[in-house]
């Protein structure tokens, strides 16, 4: 799956925001968060849960900040996983 974010938030903003929310500790509502955030607006951000009883997934959402006008757009991608 493909998305589209935009924002008025400038790119090192994004990314300085991003790397404190990768940076948290889990909680019982948040679970910790793998990844990391470049300075040039590259992404990414991995989650591990629970699938199927004791088997677990970790899913990554790549992706690319960029400055578009006075906008700063947000591409990016998550896998679609398998089949059910």
């Amino acid at each position: 799956m493909e998305f589209v974010l935009y924002t008025e938030k400038p790119v090192a903003e994004g990314v300085k925001a991003l790397t404190e929310l990768i940076g948290l500790s889990a909680t019982a509502t948040r679970p910790a968060l793998e990844g990391y955030a470049e300075k040039s607006g590259r992404f990414a951000v991995g989650l591990s849960s629970n699938v199927f009883g004791r088997f677990r997934r970790k899913t990554w959402l790549e992706g690319a900040m960029a400055k578009d006008g006075g906008a700063t757009v947000i591409r990016g991608r998550v896998p679609d996983g398998a089949s059910p």
